[in-house]
Parts: structure tokens; C-alpha cells; sequence
């Protein structure tokens, strides 16, 4: 297992300037807008905010990962997309994760797998945020740039993998993924990062299969509802919930982390992290 650093640089959020202030609700108002964009026109939106984070890349010479949201079957889409980014900025077809939130834990077992060092990473996804109602609007398009890099010690990948389907909530992958996770699992679960809020009835599919892992939660384990705090933003999620992970000292000591993704009704997936020290490493 290898350990990495996420760090994030610059933030482009309707309802927030720095990542501090989305991790810590010190959130700017904002109107949503009316309705949601079709399709071409949130791809349109996408394509415009990837012009206009790129240019502020501090290492352009690293290689750069895009995360776009949860495409799992608009291949329309993706080829736009795909095409669009080859023209503008060079980059290839394996560098584009379309997977909304777990985006970013793809990305890394892929890092990982080719032995990339450091990366950098761009965010693009729809912002969606609860109104009195708690129904979730849309605000536009939001994005953000991070940067990777392999560490000594820190955070690891142990795990990761994603199911698409017509309707998740009549196909229920997480029965398998929570196996898959669970497999050879010898330190407990010490922390989920869970998709929705716990609450919704549509939109928290992985509870009913949550008890499979029962006999290895800790007795102490957190569970993580970034929804309540920063809305739905899809693949930006993904790199803030690592980037909250990695630096709050309060989890440094956790040896066991889950990260759940749901999204689109399509999209399921699981991320595993364990904490390594130098010694491990080694």
C-alpha cells in the first residue's frame, strides 16, 4: 500500500471561497437558478469552468486528472466532453473519470496502479444545495483544483470498486461491495463517509445492506454526512471528503475509513482507506 497527500488549491463554488469555509458552514447566500440546465447546456457550463480552472494550474507539467459528474450512461456526453478536453488542453480519454463523487478514489487506485507520483486533479460537477423544504436546488456548475502526491505516510487506497445500474434501488450493489470490502479486513471500521444524509428514504440505498459489516464496525465509529453540510456537488465531493480525512487530526489515529457513493439513482461505489505510518510503508 502506498500513502498520498490530497491538497486542495483553489475552490469555484456559488456559496463558498476556500474549502475551509464549505468544511466548516461558513457558506455565502446565493439564489438557485431556475429549473435545471438540459443536458447540453450543463455539459456546455462543464467544458466552460474546466477554461476557466485550468489556466490556474501551479505545475502544468504534471499530469491532469479530470473528474466530471456521475455519467453512467449519457455517452453523449462523455464524448463531448472527452473530445473537447482532448482539443483544448491535450489530455486523453484514461484521465477522465465521469463517476460524480468517487471519481477521486478511481483516480487514485489508478494513480497507484501506474506509479504516478503527483497528479493534478480538477473537479467540475452541478451544485446542489437544500432549501427550507430540504429539497436540493440547483445552483450551476461548481469545480475545484487539488493536487496529489504519493507520501510516506498517511492515508492509503486499500480498496475500491463501482457498480452502475438502470435503478439501484431494485439492483442494490452494495451487498456485494460491502462483501468485496470486508474481505481480509483485520483493523475495524472507524469512520463511514455515507452519500446522503441518512434520512432520505430514496436516497440512502446502502443502509439496508450496512449490516453485513456490523461485525466489523468499531465501537466508537463515526459516520460522516457531508450532504448536510455541503450539499450535493458531486465528483467535488469526493476530493473534499479525502481533503477533510487527511486533515483533521482527530481521524490521523483512525486505522479504518469507508467512503460510500450513490448517485443519479445509476451509480454505486465503495472506497476503503487505512492509516499507514513511515514504519509500514517501509
Amino acid at each position: 500500500m502506498t500513502a498520498f497527500s490530497v491538497s486542495i488549491a483553489d475552490i469555484s463554488l456559488p456559496h463558498a471561497l476556500s474549502v475551509d469555509d464549505v468544511l466548516t458552514g461558513n457558506l455565502l447566500e446565493c439564489d438557485a437558478l431556475s429549473g435545471e440546465a438540459t443536458w447540453q447546456a450543463f455539459t456546455y457550463d462543464c467544458i466552460i469552468k474546466a477554461k476557466t480552472l485550468y489556466p490556474l494550474l501551479q505545475d502544468a507539467s504534471l499530469p491532469t486528472i479530470w473528474l466530471l459528474p456521475a455519467w453512467a450512461f449519457q455517452y453523449q456526453q462523455k464524448e463531448v466532453v472527452v473530445e473537447s478536453f482532448n482539443q483544448l488542453f491535450s489530455t486523453t480519454a484514461e484521465l477522465v473519470f465521469c463517476l460524480g463523487s468517487s471519481g477521486m478514489d478511481a483516480s487514485i487506485q489508478m494513480m497507484i496502479d501506474q506509479s504516478i507520483d503527483a497528479a493534478n486533479i480538477i473537479a467540475i460537477d452541478g451544485v446542489y444545495l437544500p432549501n427550507s423544504s430540504a429539497e436540493y436546488c440547483y445552483y450551476g456548475v461548481g469545480g475545484l483544483i487539488a493536487k496529489f502526491e504519493r507520501v510516506k505516510e498517511g492515508w492509503s487506497q486499500r480498496f475500491f470498486h463501482y457498480e452502475t445500474t438502470v435503478d439501484f434501488v431494485q439492483h442494490d450493489a452494495f451487498q456485494a461491495l460491502f462483501q468485496d470490502v470486508s474481505e481480509g479486513l483485520i483493523v475495524p471500521i472507524d469512520i463511514i463517509f455515507s452519500p446522503g444524509n441518512g434520512v432520505a428514504q430514496d436516497g440512502d440505498t446502502w443502509l439496508h445492506s450496512l449490516q453485513l459489516l456490523s461485525p466489523h464496525l468499531s465501537e466508537n465509529i463515526d459516520y460522516v454526512f457531508p450532504a448536510y453540510l455541503l450539499g450535493k456537488i458531486g465528483a467535488m465531493s469526493g476530493v473534499i471528503n479525502l481533503y477533510s480525512l487527511i486533515n483533521n487530526p482527530c481521524y490521523r489515529d483512525s486505522q479504518h475509513a469507508l467512503m460510500i457513493s450513490q448517485e443519479q439513482s445509476v451509480h454505486q461505489a465503495v472506497g476503503s482507506y487505512v492509516w499507514i505510518n513511515e514504519e509500514a510503508h517501509s
